[in-house]
């Protein structure tokens, strides 16, 4: 995939955005996006909430994800074409009014990388690229979220970032953190739903509602 540099006078970072969108995909179909080059700045109207300034250790943050797990209705728990389950900890969007940037907004993508032998395709720009499979699932699953739909950009560090370039490579990693932090939400895919699965959700349920003495969400 060709790539042209980032612009680091506008602070910008690469977004993805899904095609079509308004009609559901097969297993067989090729997942097909693009990337967008866009500045990492809010919009002059948006006011970032002060709390995210102390969210490594204020136990705020417990409050702020139960709240958002609770009314996603009960964590969007939503089967997918191929019987995979995700799970999202932001509220509906009901409109774009809610976009914190002048683009529009974005969520950022962590995924486990899986069998290093495993491998996906998916369409970036009008061109096929090899990816692990595990990240094909994911971004499966990110198509038919509620906020895609909508025009929400997401953030994946493997498509985001130029593997092939070592200078931007070093620079972009640095850059995660702010990355991550300024996403609407971070959603963590561990890959396809397992027999178990259903046991690990409702104990992460159980710790966010109640959280132990002395240990805050980091």
């Amino acid at each position: 995939m060709q790539y042209r540099p980032l612009d680091d006078t506008k602070n910008e970072i690469r977004v993805l955005k899904f095609l079509d969108v308004s009609s559901p995909v097969s297993t067989e179909d090729s997942i097909q996006c693009y990337i967008e080059h866009v500045p990492l700045e809010y919009s002059p109207h948006f006011q970032p909430r002060q709390e995210n300034l102390q969210c490594q250790t204020d136990p705020v943050v417990w409050d702020v994800f139960t709240e958002c797990v609770d009314l996603r209705d009960s964590t969007l728990e939503k089967s997918t074409l191929n019987e995979t389950k995700y799970l999202s900890t932001i509220p509906n969007h009901n409109h774009t009014s809610d976009f914190r940037y002048t683009w529009g907004d974005f969520e950022a993508l962590s995924y486990t990388w899986g069998e290093g032998g495993n491998k996906g395709s998916i369409c970036v720009n009008g061109m096929d690229n090899a990816v692990p499979i595990n990240l094909e699932n994911a971004l499966r699953a990110l198509r038919d979220l509620p906020e895609t739909r909508l025009g929400m950009y997401y953030w994946v560090d493997l498509l985001c970032i130029n593997q092939d370039d070592k200078k931007e490579k070093n620079k972009q990693v640095k850059r995660m953190k702010d990355i991550y932090g300024r996403a609407r939400a971070v959603i963590v895919w561990l890959g396809q739903e397992e027999q178990t699965d259903s046991h690990a959700v409702e104990i992460m349920r159980f710790i966010c509602r109640n959280p132990f003495p002395g240990i805050h969400a980091v």
